[in-house]
């Protein structure tokens, strides 16, 4: 592992991403990274190292078809994490 990492994502010049309490992130295959906060997310070009336009987005029925219920699951996770 380099020198000075893990590092916190707050703390890792990620130009755009939320600033405070990110909930989760999601590196998907094609050069996209989501992050979440709360009930918000961004959608991050990893090639170009930007947020997209548009973002953040809440989360709804629009946005992450089925997972209106994303609050509970972060609380959840975090639950798990702590306890284990």
């Amino acid at each position: 592992m380099d020198a000075g990492y893990p590092r916190m994502i707050a703390l890792a010049n990620w130009p755009g991403v939320f600033s405070h309490s990110i909930d989760a992130a999601c590196h998907v295959s094609n050069g996209i990274v989501y992050f979440f906060s709360g009930n918000h997310f961004i959608k991050y070009d990893i090639v170009n190292d930007k947020t997209l336009p548009g973002y953040p987005m809440k989360i709804n029925n629009e946005s992450w078809p089925g997972l209106s219920f994303t609050k509970y699951f972060f609380f959840l996770l975090n639950f798990i994490d702590f306890i284990d």
